[in-house]
């Protein structure tokens, strides 16, 4: 009797869990940061950033991708900046990303588009190079500027260029080896950053797009002020005074996977993601849309 009892609460819990996953995977929450620093001036005030990462084709029941865009036009970014993995892309199965495509085509007629790669743009620009090129082209012909390990300066207002201190906004392209965690954690290489982004401006707000969390450390080294990530879609399932349980490659509490974070006077900020793939699953961790506030702060 005991045990039939036990196990129709087990069932019951389960069932919750997955009604709760299924909400959470379909209903978006918007997370606003207020950014200041001395390096902003007077005329960054007010200036809003949309940041979208891991979309992974989701789109979010009958809507389609309306709630997300939605959310967006209620935000009215100045800019909005593209993290990664808005689509899947397996090599030997390429999902249909026209939904993906098509929104993002309709934002950048609206608010200027930056897009860095994350891993599966960069398993598409290297391994399905004919799809990344009429991905590329037509967004591209949208307006949609990608950044791969390419940087540029962006001024609160074409009125400002040349009379206020800029942001440098730069995209970094990861090498395969810095995605791949068999066997632990590949350190990065001395000086990598620098070969492949060249050195940064110190004067300059230096954001930096990069798509994996893992390399903080190292990101803030370069010079970056501010980095922004995603990539282990908030660690799938959160737990309370724990934080995210798995990434997407099965690596187990790895910690700075969804929030802000400071370590040596830089932070990073890391998107939960905007979808699943492969684990299916959220849990205490729904899609999340991350807004940034510019504050200024007089020098």
């Amino acid at each position: 009797m005991w045990w039939g009892i036990f196990i129709s609460i087990c069932l019951l819990l389960c069932l919750g869990c997955l009604l709760r996953s299924q909400y959470e995977r379909h209903h978006i929450v918007t997370t606003e940061y207020e950014i200041a620093s001395p390096k902003l001036e007077k005329a960054w005030n007010g200036y809003k950033v949309c940041f979208l990462s891991d979309l992974h084709n989701n789109t979010y029941g009958k809507c389609g991708l309306k709630q997300l865009e939605e959310k967006i036009d209620r935000v009215k970014p100045d800019h909005i900046l593209i993290g990664g993995d808005m689509m899947c892309c397996r090599i030997d199965d390429m999902p249909d990303f026209q939904e993906v495509e098509d929104l993002i085509c309709r934002l950048a007629d609206r608010y200027p588009v930056i897009y860095a790669l994350g891993n599966h743009e960069k398993r598409m620009h290297d391994y399905l190079k004919e799809q990344f090129a009429a991905y590329e082209e037509t967004l591209h012909s949208h307006g949609v500027r990608f950044l791969v390990n390419d940087s540029i300066l962006m001024y609160p207002g074409k009125e400002y260029a040349g009379k206020t201190t800029p942001i440098c906004l730069s995209g970094l392209d990861l090498d395969w080896c810095y995605y791949v965690h068999k066997g632990g954690i590949m350190r990065m290489v001395p000086g990598w950053m620098e070969e492949a982004l060249g050195t940064s401006d110190p004067s300059c707000f230096n954001l930096l797009l990069a798509h994996s969390p893992l390399y903080m450390k190292e990101y803030g080294e370069w010079g970056a002020d501010l980095s922004l990530a995603g990539h282990f879609h908030g660690g799938t399932i959160r737990l309370p005074f724990v934080g995210g349980v798995m990434s997407p490659q099965f690596q187990f509490f790895c910690g700075r996977d969804r929030g802000r974070y400071e370590e040596d006077g830089k932070e990073m900020i890391v998107s939960g993601g905007l979808g699943t793939h492969s684990i299916n699953l959220r849990l205490n961790n729904p899609s999340e849309l991350v807004v940034l506030r510019f504050v200024s702060q007089d020098k």
